[in-house]
């Protein structure tokens, strides 16, 4: 827009000489048309480019700076039509443009306006497009929920188990199944640092009763440089079976085109897929949970925590005590990023991730069931808050922590995610 107006003035000066109104016009143009340019780069998340590469900032230094250039030069016009009149003194020879030079000027500034019409006509498709698609897809899900109310009719799911009999013949019960859904990423891996944290934490005892699962994301799985590490490190816990690696040889066949993804919540293609894959991943990890039902209770770490010692005697103890004759609860938060008290209710919108989020193992084939029929709809915390608000179950918090959130770095690029428990406990069974 400043070339533009640059050579607007030079046709202007040469068609009509100066003229302070012409100039002020001038000005006008200039700045009205760099504040069209202005919404047409805010216009989407995406598109927030100058035409020619210059960023945000340096756009609206250039908007500070045609502003004072157009201001001195008004000001210098006025001042010096000012002073030719009263000293009548005959205004100085201008440096001479010839018909080639602006006719040169006119075309690139006919180019840049074309360019700059394409990208918004493009841009205004793109937004009409996502406006259809999440409208279609919101229809579409209300359709499904309707479809799937009469649960005699056209059950959607299978039935909800109750809660297995309470352990209580079993003398200091420390089973536990711990699960872990990891990926690599580009920055920092966190994965061996929490498996070694957790092999430094747990007792002789607790590693008898419990079994780790660490499902490997990466297709190929060597790309993940962490499970390397806890392969050869870990090899005579992954020997006695104390750590299960799970891996895929194939991508998920969901994911192989990404244009049947559903389009929702505003969020980027390369979203959807980042979110619908941790569904998948998650889903398949809770899968294979499933096969081991002699554990009674499935936990759900992140890759990135550090654990409170004997945190499986603490989850066991509490959860024997509290949990096992209930039946209204779907998951026990051990970790919370907020303060909440002992034994309290959480709300279902306090879903935060799956850092220390225990299950019955009964359950998890209905959840899974859950997940893989709505992997790309949703992020998995707000899945996770759609299940829990659809069957009417509960989360119960253990205060305090028995997890701290240790990552900053996500999986997805250019996101990060620095939350931390609000009370961490190190050590539980010393108080």
């Amino acid at each position: 827009s400043y070339s533009f107006c640059t050579l607007l003035g030079h046709v202007v000066i040469e068609m009509f000489g100066r003229n302070d109104q012409l100039v002020e016009l001038l000005c006008l143009i200039g700045i009205a048309t760099c504040f069209q340019v202005a919404f047409l780069l805010s216009s989407d998340g995406g598109e927030r480019e100058v035409l020619r590469g210059i960023g945000t900032a340096e756009f609206r230094e250039g908007l500070e700076a045609i502003i004072n250039v157009s201001e001195e030069k008004l000001s210098a016009s006025r001042n010096h039509k000012r002073t030719s009149r009263s000293k009548k003194e005959k205004p100085k020879k201008k440096t001479k443009v010839t018909t080639d030079d602006l006719e040169q000027e006119l075309q690139n500034a006919l180019t840049i306006a074309d360019d700059a019409n394409e990208k918004l006509s493009h841009i205004q498709k793109k937004h009409l497009e996502e406006e259809i698609t999440f409208a279609t897809n919101t229809v579409d899900k209300l359709m499904y929920e309707i479809k799937n109310f009469d649960t005699h009719n056209n059950p959607p799911f299978a039935s909800p188990q109750f809660n297995p009999p309470p352990l209580r013949h079993v003398k200091n019960n420390l089973n536990l199944l711990i699960g872990i859904s990891t990926v690599n990423r580009k920055k920092q891996n966190y994965l061996y640092g929490t498996v070694s944290n957790i092999m430094e934490r747990v007792s002789e005892e607790e590693k008898k009763a419990i079994k780790i699962i660490i499902m490997n994301g990466n297709v190929p799985a060597t790309d993940h440089e962490d499970v390397l590490k806890v392969r050869e490190d870990f090899k005579k816990e992954i020997q006695s079976g104390l750590i299960v690696i799970k891996e895929h040889k194939e991508p998920y066949p969901q994911l192989k085109n990404t244009d049947e993804l559903t389009l929702r919540w505003g969020d980027t293609k390369d979203r959807v897929y980042w979110r619908s894959k941790q569904v998948l991943d998650v889903s398949s990890l809770m899968n294979f949970a499933s096969e081991y039902p002699e554990y009674g209770y499935f936990l759900m770490l992140e890759d990135d925590v550090k654990v409170a010692e004997s945190f499986p005697t603490a989850i066991r103890t509490w959860t024997d005590e509290h949990l096992s004759s209930r039946t209204d609860w779907l998951v026990g938060s051990f970790y919370n990023p907020w303060k909440v008290k002992d034994m309290e209710v959480i709300p279902n919108y306090n879903f935060f991730g799956v850092i220390g989020q225990l299950f019955r193992i009964h359950d998890l084939p209905h959840v899974t069931d859950y997940l893989l029929k709505n992997f790309d709809e949703s992020p998995l915390d707000w899945l996770f808050v759609d299940y829990l608000t659809k069957y009417n179950k509960s989360m119960i918090a253990h205060s305090p922590s028995l997890f701290q959130h240790l990552g900053v770095v996500s999986s997805l690029a250019n996101k990060v995610q620095p939350s931390r428990a609000a009370v961490f406990d190190e050590f539980p069974l010393k108080h």
